[in-house]
């Protein structure tokens, strides 16, 4: 079985219980997705996942108070720029998002070969991110159900 979090989450008052569960089940539905292929399965997804959030940790800690236009902060005080995405939750989210739902139900086969081989995919997708595309259509067909 897939432990979503251990521990509980501190949800802003907005976030009501209902919405916390219908985000549970998307994960779980999502992660029930990821086939057991060489490379992008779950494991995979949660490396990726695991990545972003400490990315966007580390863009949101240690600058919280700073401006990064300030240009009397000295310079190695100065947060890098994030081009407003530190300050932006529906951006944060839609990383994280992207994360989670990146190869969901990837065939482990590369879009060439999937191509090369008339899959069904390939001719729905026209050749063109043919797993990328599966994946978002997935997450979205999903996602919808909610």
């Amino acid at each position: 079985t897939t432990v979503i979090a251990k521990k509980k989450t501190a949800w802003p008052p907005q976030i009501t219980p209902a919405a916390v569960q219908q985000l549970q089940d998307f994960v779980r539905r999502i992660l029930s997705g990821y086939k057991e292929v060489p490379y992008h399965n779950r494991e995979h997804a949660y490396h990726v996942i695991i990545s972003v959030n400490k990315l966007l940790d580390m863009m949101a800690c240690c600058y919280t108070n700073m401006d990064e236009n300030d240009k009397e902060a000295p310079k190695k005080f100065r947060p890098p720029p994030s081009f407003g995405l530190r300050n932006d939750p529906t951006a944060m989210f839609a990383l994280v998002f992207a994360a989670l739902i990146h190869d969901v139900e990837h065939q482990g086969l590369p879009n060439r070969q999937l191509a090369s081989e008339n899959d069904r995919l390939a001719v729905l997708y026209n050749d063109q991110s043919i797993a990328e595309n599966w994946s978002l259509y997935i997450a979205f067909s999903e996602f919808l159900q909610d």
